[in-house]
């Protein structure tokens, strides 16, 4: 690829980028590249990305190459690699045999951003015999005969099985039907972009009512899009996918691949990353006591004045008696309180009370007998709302801890 961008734009046109990930044939690849860019007389530069040896080593190794290479493009530049056909048949069974939807049996894209693949219509072999007549040095990379990575399994035992013994063409076929599948993904991603999409926070939110909407395979589309963008290393597995409709079946948070939850967060569908934080440890309380919820401290007493049955942020007054134990904990997915005809879900009072939403699962709950008589400084529950008979406790907040 070098060779040729040389021989259409120029050498002063045209820069080498190696990616050295300091693996055991680093050292070999980066020296067979450094000669070639001095042969061809172009600017060679060298990126430290380097990855640890261990599970599922190629996916790790290419984010860390993509992003490498990404920060360092300079304004106005494109990168090209040099991917073959073979790599696009190989792409695309792997990813078959993982279950992919048409985003991923359309294998590898020939341009994306400022990637561009000119070479995915050109075998290796071909590619071999160029540069056998010309000259043109190369190594292969002995990574490529590891049988831990399935794609070398595939490249040197099952390929070409399949082609000797059941079906010859085989590479060619997977390489047509990509295009084919690539041809109806991009009617499916023209409609995904008409989905409206908010990612702000490491946190990606889309309309539930939309994917209701659209048909299965956008939607699917949409969520696939969500997943990724979240964690790069992310493949499009199905079963993210079932989850992610299943939350929107029952609304019940469920925790996907790569440390992804997702959840209902008012009318929207919520992808995000696993918070390093938990709740506090819920804890029960009487009147008298003192207790921390979330780096506060707070005091139980009873109500002695008329400000004290007034709803606030530092105050939350609750009718019970003096006797009552209260049980102060997080609010809980699927939680609701009683707003004295029917109920409303807890967390959506948070949302619309303007309640960040990485800090509504930390939200203090207080409850009697389990069930929740308020949210704190944002309701009280239609049958503990302090009224002129009977006797009211506060619940205050003092402080910092």
């Amino acid at each position: 690829l070098l060779a040729i961008a040389v021989m259409a734009r120029g050498n002063d046109s045209v820069r080498a980028v190696f990616v050295d990930h300091g693996l055991p044939s680093s050292h070999l690849l980066r020296a067979s590249a450094e000669r070639l860019s001095q042969l061809v007389d172009v600017r060679f530069t060298v990126l430290d990305a380097r990855v640890e040896d261990g599970p599922n080593l190629e996916a790790r190794a290419r984010d860390r190459r993509y992003r490498a290479i990404e920060s360092h493009l300079a304004e106005g530049e494109i990168c090209c690699t040099a991917h073959t056909s073979d790599d696009q048949a190989e792409t695309v069974l792997m990813r078959l045999m993982h279950g992919a939807g048409s985003d991923g049996l359309a294998g590898i894209p020939p341009q994306r951003d400022r990637f561009y693949r000119p070479l995915l219509d050109v075998s290796r072999d071909a590619l071999r015999g160029f540069a056998e007549d010309r000259s043109i040095p190369f190594t292969d990379d002995p990574s490529n005969e590891d049988p831990r990575h399935l794609r070398n399994r595939l490249r040197h035992d099952l390929i070409p099985l399949i082609e000797s013994d059941y079906a010859p063409g085989f590479r060619d076929n997977l390489v047509r039907s990509a295009a084919f599948v690539a041809d109806d993904a991009d009617v499916v991603e023209q409609q995904a972009d008409g989905v409206p999409v908010v990612e702000q926070h490491g946190r990606v939110e889309i309309p539930v009512a939309v994917l209701f909407t659209v048909a299965d395979p956008v939607a699917t589309r949409v969520i696939r899009r969500a997943l990724f963008s979240l964690t790069p290393l992310y493949r499009g597995g199905y079963e993210d996918v079932v989850q992610a409709f299943d939350v929107l079946s029952d609304g019940r948070r469920r925790s996907l691949s790569y440390d992804v939850e997702c959840s209902l967060d008012g009318p929207m569908l919520v992808f995000a990353r696993k918070s390093d934080r938990e709740p506090p440890v819920p804890t029960t309380v009487g009147v008298g006591d003192s207790f921390a919820w979330g780096g506060e401290s707070y005091r139980v007493r009873g109500a002695d004045r008329p400000s004290d049955l007034l709803l606030s942020d530092l105050r939350t007054p609750i009718r019970a008696h003096r006797r009552d134990q209260f049980e102060i904990g997080g609010v809980p997915d699927g939680a609701t309180i009683e707003i004295g005809v029917g109920s409303t879900p807890a967390r959506e009072l948070l949302r619309v009370h303007g309640v960040p939403a990485d800090r509504r699962r930390f939200w203090m709950a207080i409850a009697i007998s389990g069930r929740i008589a308020a949210v704190r400084g944002v309701r009280i529950a239609a049958w503990a709302r302090p009224t002129d008979v009977g006797s009211t406790v506060v619940i205050e907040r003092e402080g910092r801890t």
